[in-house]
């Protein structure tokens, strides 16, 4: 998939107006899920694995430290939309929305395996190999309003294989979710 030119074009300007040096850049990008280069071992705008989440965070992460520092934000690359931080907290949301709606699924179809606060448990589960980082000096996350876009995601996909692998064993069809499996489901009911 990877970015457009126009878009690598956008990121320099936008790491530029952050004030970063290519290291900051490519410490956010890999922050953000940018694949490494083979040949280089740094992430790369040109990389065929970046993704438009990648994108709009790294954009994200560029316009936060660009204010912060009172770069002129008339030259700022926008979205369409509103900033590239409200894009994000919307995709934040849709993210935190799925986990719970998962979660809420589990409790309901399968009450014996799934007790109602399980999620609490398995956020800290999710995140307990957490190298240390800025927000987690105090504490770790135990709620999904305190996981960063990292976590939510191993949070989601881990929910989801094993969600998917009890629904499974139970003939159950998952409404909230799909289970890539090699199971027909018009035999499961």
């Amino acid at each position: 998939m990877g970015w457009t030119p126009k878009q690598c074009k956008l990121i320099h300007i936008a790491a530029n107006l952050a004030g970063w040096n290519p290291q900051q850049r490519y410490m956010v990008m890999a922050h953000h899920g940018c694949p490494l280069m083979h040949s280089t071992n740094v992430p790369s705008v040109t990389h065929k694995g970046n993704t438009q989440r990648s994108y709009e965070l790294v954009m994200a992460a560029a316009e936060a430290s660009a204010m912060t520092r009172g770069a002129d934000m008339s030259r700022f690359p926008r979205p369409a939309k509103g900033t590239w931080r409200e894009l994000s907290e919307q995709e934040f949301l849709r993210t935190r929305h799925l986990i719970q709606a998962i979660a809420h699924e589990a409790v309901v179809e399968l009450p014996e395996k799934f007790i109602p606060n399980f999620l609490s448990g398995f956020i800290i589960h999710q995140t307990k190999g957490d190298k240390e980082s800025a927000a987690a000096i105090t504490h770790r996350p135990t709620c999904l309003e305190d996981c960063d876009e990292g976590q939510l995601y191993r949070i989601v996909e881990g929910l989801k294989a094993w969600v998917g692998r009890a629904f499974i064993a139970a003939s159950i069809k998952p409404k909230s979710f799909k289970v890539y499996a090699a199971t027909d489901w018009r035999k499961a009911g």
